[in-house]
């Protein structure tokens, strides 16, 4: 779902079409968070390129159908656990610490190392094909036609990539 909205983002900023694929871009990320927390951390690369594409009605109606997602999943908790602020995550035994704090900005330069190019999990290492994703990248900010596209790209990257560098579960 949040291909489909990056996709849909791409393409309604480059025909100028109407708001409609917009408001189904925010949809599709809004719900991919329900089953993903961290794609919604992808909204603020998303709502920053529709910004500079083309407006802040884009970027409006953008954040309107991404703003759905956590009202449903506030819905559901509260009809599956009679709260909307009970996250099953919260249920599982032994886990008395909130989502939030699950999180450690202190750790984030070691993890993130380890997540790029650690011999157990390193993305670079398991998946080298990403290194041509880099040099794509590179491409695309190099060309002034595309530009706007690569840097979107490396902010979908890095909204993805930190909040996960941040997690405390990597001993």
């Amino acid at each position: 779902l949040s291909t489909v909205a990056v996709y849909l983002v791409l393409r309604s900023s480059k025909e100028g079409s109407e708001w409609t694929p917009i408001l189904l871009a925010g949809w599709c990320l809004g719900l991919s968070a329900f089953a993903e927390y961290v794609a919604a951390f992808m909204a603020l690369p998303l709502i920053v390129y529709l910004l500079r594409a083309c407006g802040r009605r884009c970027a409006y109606v953008f954040g309107a159908g991404v703003f759905t997602g956590p009202v449903l999943h506030l819905f559901f908790n509260f009809v599956a656990f009679r709260s909307p602020l009970v996250f099953p995550e919260s249920l599982k035994p032994h886990e008395s610490e909130g989502l939030l704090d699950r999180f450690d900005i202190a750790g984030l330069p070691g993890h993130l190392l380890a997540y790029l190019v650690s011999p157990y999990r390193g993305l670079l290492l398991l998946s080298p094909v990403l290194v041509f994703g880099i040099y794509g990248l590179y491409r695309m900010i190099r060309n002034a036609a595309i530009r706007r596209d690569g840097w979107l790209f490396v902010g979908l990257f890095l909204s993805v990539v930190i909040p996960y560098s941040m997690w405390w579960d990597w001993s």
